[in-house]
C-alpha cells in the first residue's frame, strides 16, 4: 500500500544545464491533470506487477518447502530393515518424523509466515503427512500380517505333526480322540498368543488367529475321517455280511423306517460278534449309520419304500417305538 499514497507532485522540467524548473503553477491545467492520471495509474499497474511477482516466489518457496518436508518425513520414519513395528513404536516413530516435517517447512519458508498463502500451505503439508502415516500404517500392518502368517504355519504344521500316525495311532475311542485333539488345539492357540503378544492389538493378529482356528478345525476334520476310515477297516468284514442278510430279508419290511431300524440292528448284532464287541455303543451305532448312508445298494432299498402311504405308516412305527 505504501506504492497508493497519495501523492502531492511538484512537477519539474530538467533543463540541460540540470536546473529544475517547477511546474507546480500547473495543476490547474487539464493536461496537467490528464498527465497525473497517467502516472497514478502507472505506478498501480508497477505495484500489482511487483505484487503478482512476489506472492508466486512466496509460492513457489512454500511449494518447495513442503517437498523438503515430506522428504524428511518419509526418511525419518522408513523401515530399514523391514521389521514390524508395534503399535506403540510406530505411533512413536510416526509422531516424531511428522513433528520433524513441520520444523523443517517452518524452517524453510517461516519468513513468509505472517503471509496469507503460509497457512493453506501448511494445512496442505499437514494433509500430506496424514496420507504418508496412513500409508505407512498399511505398509507395517502387511509385515504383522506377513510375521503372524509364518506363526500360523509353524504351528499348523506342528499341530499337524502331532496328531499324525507317528503320534495317534488310529482308530481311537471318539472321546479320547476329541480330547487329544483339543489338547493340542489349545497348544497351539497358547503359542500363537505367547509369539505373537505384541502386536495383539492390531487387526492382523486378529485375523492370522481366525485363520489359525480354522486350519486346525479343518486338520481334526481329516482325523476324525480318518479314525472312522481305521474303524470301518476293522469292521470291513462283519459288515459286509449284514450286507448280505439285509438284501436276504429286506422284502419283509415295507417302510423306510422298518427298514432303516432293521439295517442297524443287523450290523450292531455282527459288530458285537468281532472286534467291535466291547467298542461304546455310541461309537459303534456312528460306524453303523455312516455305513449305511454311504452304501448305494442299501440307500437304492431304502429309496424303494419312500412315499405317501409308507411315511405316514412309518410315523406311527415310530411313534410305537418310542413309546414303547
Amino acid at each position: 500500500d505504501g506504492l497508493r499514497m497519495n501523492v502531492h507532485v511538484r512537477i519539474c522540467f530538467i533543463n540541460p544545464i540540470s536546473e529544475s524548473v517547477e511546474v507546480g503553477f500547473l495543476s490547474d491545467n487539464t493536461a496537467f491533470q490528464r498527465h497525473l492520471q497517467r502516472l497514478e495509474t502507472g505506478l498501480d499497474y508497477i505495484f500489482k506487477a511487483v505484487t503478482l511477482k512476489n506472492n508466486e516466489a512466496i509460492e513457489k518457496k512454500l511449494k518447495e518447502s513442503i517437498e523438503i518436508a515430506i522428504d524428511h518425513f518419509l526418511e525419518a520414519s522408513k523401515n530399514h530393515n523391514r521389521i514390524p513395528r508395534t503399535t506403540a513404536v510406530f505411533n512413536t516413530v510416526m509422531e516424531a518424523a511428522s513433528d520433524g516435517a513441520k520444523q523443517v517447512f517452518e524452517s524453510s519458508s517461516g519468513f513468509a509466515r505472517e503471509e496469507s498463502l503460509y497457512r493453506p500451505y501448511f494445512g496442505l503439508l499437514l494433509e500430506r503427512v496424514k496420507e504418508k502415516v496412513e500409508a505407512n500404517r498399511d505398509v507395517n500392518l502387511q509385515l504383522v500380517e506377513n510375521v503372524c502368517h509364518s506363526t500360523v504355519q509353524e504351528l499348523v504344521g506342528n499341530f499337524r505333526h502331532n496328531t499324525g500316525p507317528s503320534k495317534m495311532v488310529l482308530p481311537l475311542n471318539n472321546t479320547e480322540l476329541e480330547s487329544r485333539l483339543n489338547k493340542e488345539k489349545a497348544v497351539a492357540f497358547k503359542n500363537y498368543v505367547e509369539i505373537q503378544a505384541m502386536f495383539s492389538d492390531t487387526s492382523a493378529y486378529s485375523e492370522m488367529r481366525d485363520l489359525l482356528s480354522k486350519e486346525l478345525d479343518k486338520i481334526c476334520k481329516d482325523r476324525e475321517n480318518e479314525n472312522y476310515k481305521a474303524y470301518m477297516k476293522e469292521v470291513d468284514a462283519p459288515l459286509k455280511t449284514s450286507l448280505k442278510l439285509i438284501n436276504l430279508s429286506e422284502d419283509k419290511y415295507d417302510t423306510e423306517y422298518s427298514l432303516y431300524e432293521y439295517m442297524k440292528e443287523v450290523c450292531l448284532l455282527n459288530l458285537d460278534e468281532g472286534k467291535a464287541k466291547h467298542w461304546q455303543r455310541t461309537l459303534k451305532l456312528t460306524i453303523v449309520e455312516k455305513f449305511i448312508q454311504e452304501s448305494s445298494e442299501l440307500q437304492r432299498l431304502l429309496a424303494t419304500r419312500r412315499g405317501l402311504y409308507s411315511s405316514i405308516k412309518g410315523f406311527f412305527q415310530w411313534l410305537l417305538s418310542f413309546i414303547s
